[in-house]
This record gives C-alpha cells, structure tokens and sequence, in this order.
C-alpha cells in the first residue's frame, strides 16, 4: 500500500527529514497493516492495566485514531484517573512541534512525574 508522508509537525527542518528519510519506505508492507489490525483487536480486548500511563495527544493529530484510542485507555484505567494532557494544535511528531507547544509537555511532565530528590 502506498504510503503518504503528511505535514504532521511544525518543525520545518523535521519535515524535510521526513520526506527525505532513505530508511523510510514509500509503501506499507501488507505485513505491517497485518500486524495493526492484530494490535487493534489486543488492545481493544485488554483488560484493566497494572499501571496507568501518561498520555500526551495533540487534538491536531491525524494520523492515529487518537480520540478512539483515549477512550479504550480510559475503560482499561478509569476515566477518572487516566492522566492527559491534550496539547491544542498539537499535531503526530509532539517532540518536533514549536518549543511553546514542547514546554507545554515538559511543564506538564514535571507536574506528572515525582523526579527523586538528591
């Protein structure tokens, strides 16, 4: 299957490395779509987690079923206690995005995450 490189984040020097990228092929093997849709049906059938992860989505995302799969966490956390943090405008590539929209998620992360103390 053909594969589409989409803007999917600000950085304008990510994205020419993204298009560019030699490693990265044009096309997506059947094997991998394959290997997806078996994810899909794990992850959907999960059952309640031992952990609870931190989620961070961008809303502006559109290239994975972000919203579908917030739900699905929620139902495998609670949805009361799933942490995330959705960042307005952010888009797939968060790390790659403007350093507003990345100091955002490190703000966040620090407030999440109890750093040990020295």
């Amino acid at each position: 299957r053909p594969r589409a490189i989409t803007e999917n984040a600000e950085n304008p020097e990510f994205m020419v490395l993204q298009r560019n990228d030699p490693l990265a092929p044009m096309r997506l093997p059947v094997a991998w779509v394959t290997a997806m849709v078996e994810w899909m049906k794990t992850f959907e059938s999960g059952t309640a987690l031992p952990l609870v992860p931190k989620v961070i989505q961008g809303d502006a995302d559109q290239t994975v079923a972000w919203r579908y799969n917030v739900k699905v966490l929620q139902r495998l956390v609670a949805p009361e206690t799933l942490p995330l943090l959705e960042v307005p405008g952010g888009r797939h590539h968060l790390a790659n995005e403007s350093q507003q929209i990345r100091s955002r998620i490190f703000s966040w992360l620090d407030e999440q995450i109890a750093w040990p103390t020295r």
